[in-house]
């Protein structure tokens, strides 16, 4: 192989070791915890596409390929690179889902007492003047909504009607109409003989 060509290929891979351990991990502290906005998350991608792109630091580079084609997985033919607006939106929603596993935590208390009292997080409004961290939490609740399902285990605390508990894509919510109105939770329907 060519001395030019291995050295052209250790500086891309410095450069794509540089990308991923140093570029993309220096706002996930703050993208944890805040919403950044479209415009700052393009801008961030673009200084790391500069960066790839570029040879040396007064080089401007030619952009062989576009952003987005380069943080599509390897297998795929990308680079691996993360795109910051979905990557903030995941570590959002995984906030979302911490206070709802774990409502015993210092943050879940603290946030129940401010913004939710009577009902749960999925449920709840984001109200007026509410944080900036309460409104970036609130951002990416319907990530963790669209994929929730009740375990059923006794059906207790399980409502027919208002919880999802169907094990279906799109409404997994009931919508027959031959069942008691009154009946309210899963258990009610489970006969205790065949527990079926």
């Amino acid at each position: 192989m060519n001395r030019r060509l291995k050295f052209a290929l250790f500086i891309y891979r410095g450069n794509e070791v540089f990308v991923k351990s140093v570029l993309h991990v220096i706002p996930v502290y703050i993208m944890q915890h805040f919403a950044l906005s479209k415009m700052l998350c393009q801008k961030l991608e673009s200084i790391m596409n500069k960066f790839w792109w570029s040879n040396n630091k007064s080089a401007k580079g030619i952009n062989w390929s576009n952003w987005d084609a380069l943080c599509n997985p390897k297998s795929v033919g990308g680079l691996g690179f993360k795109n910051l607006i979905l990557f903030n939106k995941a570590l959002l929603a995984k906030q979302d889902w911490h206070l709802l596993s774990q409502p015993n935590c210092l943050l879940a208390k603290v946030l129940k007492a401010c913004y939710y009292f009577f009902s749960d997080i999925l449920s709840a409004k984001i109200g007026f003047y509410p944080s900036f961290t309460w409104r970036s939490i609130c951002s990416a609740r319907d990530l963790i909504a669209d994929g929730i399902l009740w375990r059923i285990g006794n059906g207790v605390s399980v409502n027919i009607w208002n919880n999802p508990w169907l094990p279906r894509t799109g409404n997994n919510r009931l919508s027959a109409q031959k069942i008691n109105p009154n009946w309210t939770t899963v258990n009610q329907l489970i006969e205790a003989e065949t527990n079926t």
